[in-house]
């Protein structure tokens, strides 16, 4: 999820302090800051960090359980264990907090560390940690899926969306009609990166495709490109004779491969000279096949 600015700038005004200092920080009133200081204790790499950390999640308090999140969430390490026990935790308190912000970032962070040990796959025991997500993340999540706050199910979604676990298109299709246009993007990118091609997903992108939202009418359109969904076309093309059409679009008009975008891609190639982008190159290549 995008981080915000301030928890940025509280980083760097932080980095060099002691780690005392930073469990002082932990303190404050402001989330941002405690966000930003549990994030550089992290990455200190100390166990005796971690320890604390720990019973943090145990604590009555939800700043101490939210410091304890953060901490555990961004703490890398080659600990199959560490991670299998953090993932079952962080399950238990979405389900149980009555904190919005806790069961928020408890949410979030199970993405977090998912997008972590698929990157570091060869130090852990990668099917170990993957059943854990499958038996305690994801039924915690679409368990919490309806829940009163926004911001919980915008990090929901974030989650189910990066997971991409066949166990959680139902909660998707779900998402993708919330209320709230951060939902329903978030939803429709897991659906775009499932997987797997289904009717139920098909009809669920269309009715996406009229989105009054931006980003969440592009993550649409593309996912049906990706598909070759001809039914996308007429709105394809409408999109890119728009202004500020994205790369993103372009490439997903090489991935419908339908001969009649190649005049508008021709005419964004003659509005990019002199230097086109390689995404225009390859899609107008992919039409003239």
């Amino acid at each position: 999820m995008i981080i915000p600015d301030k928890e940025i700038e509280e980083c760097t005004r932080m980095i060099e302090f002691s780690s005392a200092c930073l469990f002082d920080e932990l303190e404050s009133d402001s989330r941002n800051t405690r966000r930003a200081a549990a994030k550089l204790l992290s990455s200190k790499n100390d166990e005796s960090i971690t320890s604390v950390a720990r019973e943090y999640l145990k604590s009555s308090d939800n700043k101490s359980v939210d410091n304890g999140i953060t901490i555990i969430a961004n703490t890398q390490c080659c600990d199959t264990f560490f991670y299998t026990g953090a993932i079952i935790t962080f399950s238990e308190i979405l389900v149980s907090n009555n904190d919005v912000a806790v069961r928020s970032n408890a949410a979030a962070s199970v993405s977090d560390i998912y997008q972590y040990i698929i990157k570091t796959e060869d130090c852990v025991d990668i099917d170990m940690i993957q059943a854990a997500f499958v038996k305690y993340s994801i039924p915690a999540l679409v368990h919490r899926s309806n829940d009163e706050s926004q911001i919980v199910r915008e990090s929901i979604a974030y989650s189910l969306a990066n997971l991409s676990n066949p166990k959680s298109i139902d909660c998707l299709l779900n998402l993708s009609g919330d209320s709230i246009a951060e939902v329903r993007s978030w939803a429709t990118f897991g659906l775009r990166f499932i997987g797997i091609d289904k009717q139920s997903i098909r009809e669920a992108l269309k009715k996406r495709l009229f989105d009054k939202d931006f980003d969440v009418r592009i993550e649409a359109i593309c996912a049906l490109s990706e598909l070759k969904d001809k039914s996308v076309f007429e709105i394809m093309r409408k999109e890119l004779v728009g202004e500020d059409v994205s790369l993103e679009l372009i490439e997903a008009a090489g991935y419908l491969q339908d001969k009649r975008l190649l005049a508008n891609l021709k005419k964004l190639f003659d509005e990019y000279q002199p230097s086109p982008p390689p995404e225009l190159l390859d899609a107008i290549s992919k039409l003239e096949k």
